[in-house]
């Protein structure tokens, strides 16, 4: 199914929960595709004897919500919890701190972490901080600058609250 001509424009889903779930789907396969070649990055690496050593990052620049009447990819309160959480994926030289964080991280954060992860101490004028040291970040307010310049702002046991909510609306539809 393709994407009408009026979503692509305004990257605002219509009140049509059919295509919102078409598009949810679509998305899936998507992700899919993604992990699947990131598994073949991984074993390329392995196969060549440079997964040890290497440091592999992958991050996404937004989420996405597929909320029927909201914005698709701009954020407000109704779909947060779509857009806020993107991966953020970090393999250190090593192996070490192996898991799951769920702490907020921030775009200029990503950086530093992997400076860190290297043993190297950031330049001069580099903002955000190691996600590897300690600090409170999963404290942190979560703050999404919407395109606008607005910006949404919420804890993150709210979003995983809200982000369970959506997932399980999106499940049963």
């Amino acid at each position: 199914h393709e994407v009408p001509e009026a979503v692509r424009q305004s990257l605002r889903l219509p009140r049509d929960r059919a295509l919102s779930r078409r598009l949810w789907r679509a998305h899936l396969l998507q992700v899919g595709y993604a992990d699947k070649l990131l598994g073949q990055v991984l074993d390329r690496l392995r196969a060549t004897g440079l997964y040890d050593d290497a440091l592999v990052v992958v991050a996404a620049d937004h989420g996405v919500s597929f909320r029927p009447g909201q914005p698709m990819r701009d954020v407000g309160p109704g779909n947060v919890a779509g857009v806020a959480p993107v991966p953020l994926f970090v393999k250190r030289p090593g192996g070490e701190g192996r898991g799951t964080d769920r702490a907020p991280a921030r775009s200029i954060d990503v950086l530093p972490t992997m400076l860190d992860s290297l043993g190297a101490a950031a330049p001069p004028g580099v903002e955000g901080r190691s996600l590897l040291r300690p600090g409170g970040a999963a404290q942190r307010p979560v703050r999404v600058l919407g395109t606008g310049g607005d910006e949404v702002s919420t804890t993150l046991p709210a979003l995983l609250r809200a982000r369970r909510g959506t997932l399980a609306v999106q499940r049963r539809e």
